[in-house]
């Protein structure tokens, strides 16, 4: 068994970390190739790409390196051809991923697309008619997302989330009001990307600082810090006294309001019931052609607001971003005990929308069927 995949941003390739230990167990003689990270290596995987080139965020991020995507593009499609893999499963990142499953169409070989294009939000239609015309089984990790597809297409299911095999958030103790007499923890969540982290986390700062200038010592600020980016980064959040915490699930367990940028950290705080804020800042043509598309949304980029389809947590977008606005929003959170409650409430009511299902068994089930059949 040869399986390729293509996961180009570090959700994906942790992700997948768990489906390539799956695989190896079955399938002690699977082959692997492709695109992937640090977590799917510790599993045995071997990437034919350098995977800190390919996070890049935005419209106009990917259009600066274009010339680098189209040449990856052709030497993944020309891997393909020399190693004729039973399966190709693309792990989101649509952009790069969308020619790679053209191409192996034609070239005969199975595609399975995990974490699925988010037709719930835009391009419906497009997808929709890509898919018809390049077959791929889509596996969706959100459960109202199948319902989006069906009829037209039908080889999709919910698989379950893959948060839940990284972390027990059914083990956290219910979150109770924050006692202003008591130190609490203000965790500042600035993405695992450098982009995300250069743009977002001196405005998270500057709020920080604001809210330390009111509840002095008894709130501890504290930095959530992805390891393998550079620390030069970091140094504005250093200079104003905050604590860093390269293991995220300490900050799951310990944080008990949080500022997050929009994206899977979002998610998994609002699973792990921390009340917080969602923050979201990209560049202007970025956000122009996001605007066109979510003008007419009440909440889009707060992923527990979104699976929740309601709005449980504040989002500020672009130059809603202001650091008094965004400052007297999180007061009201820590200083009103019933807000506080009542969203911790609605967090924890997320968890049971998404069920039992392992996304890793699920994956390794359909690959498994996908090269018997």
């Amino acid at each position: 068994m040869k399986i390729f995949f293509s996961a180009g941003d570090p959700s994906g390739d942790i992700n997948c970390a768990k489906i390539i230990a799956l695989l190896k167990r079955k399938y002690p003689d699977v082959e692997f190739g492709g695109l992937g990270g640090d977590a799917m290596k510790k599993e045995g995987f071997v990437s034919d790409f350098e995977f800190s080139q390919f996070n890049k965020m935005g419209y106009w991020e990917v259009v600066k390196n274009l010339s680098f995507f189209l040449s990856a593009q052709k030497e993944f499609i020309q891997k393909m051809k020399n190693k004729k893999p039973d399966v190709l499963v693309c792990v989101d990142f649509s952009g790069f991923n969308k020619k790679l499953v053209v191409a192996a169409n034609e070239l005969g070989i199975k595609v399975l697309w995990f974490i699925a294009p988010m037709i719930w939000f835009w391009k419906k239609k497009k997808y929709i008619e890509f898919f018809q015309k390049h077959p791929a089984y889509i596996a969706c990790i959100f459960p109202f997302e199948p319902q989006h597809w069906k009829p037209k297409i039908s080889s999709v299911s919910f698989v379950g989330n893959p948060l839940f095999e990284n972390f027990d958030y059914f083990s956290l103790p219910p979150k109770r009001a924050i006692n202003l007499q008591k130190k609490f923890n203000l965790a500042l969540i600035a993405g695992s990307r450098a982009q995300e982290v250069k743009k977002m986390l001196p405005f998270m700062t500057d709020c920080a600082l604001a809210l330390k200038n009111i509840y002095g010592e008894n709130m501890k600020i504290v930095v959530s810090k992805t390891a393998y980016l550079p620390q030069e980064l970091y140094e504005t959040a250093k200079k104003s006294g905050a604590e860093f915490e390269a293991d995220f699930n300490k900050i799951l367990q310990t944080a008990n309001v949080a500022l997050v940028t929009s994206g899977t950290a979002s998610l998994q705080t609002g699973l792990a019931e921390i009340p917080h804020i969602v923050l979201y800042k990209t560049s202007p043509l970025s956000f122009l052609i996001y605007n066109l598309i979510a003008k007419k949304r009440k909440y889009v980029i707060g992923l527990s607001n979104i699976v929740a389809q309601k709005q449980i947590v504040p989002e500020f977008i672009q130059r809603k971003m202001v650091v008094k606005n965004v400052v007297l929003s999180l007061r009201k959170i820590i200083e009103n005990p019933d807000e506080y409650e009542n969203i911790a409430q609605n967090l924890r009511n997320l968890r049971g929308l998404f069920g039992n299902k392992k996304a890793s068994e699920e994956v390794v089930k359909l690959i498994g069927e996908m090269v018997e059949n």
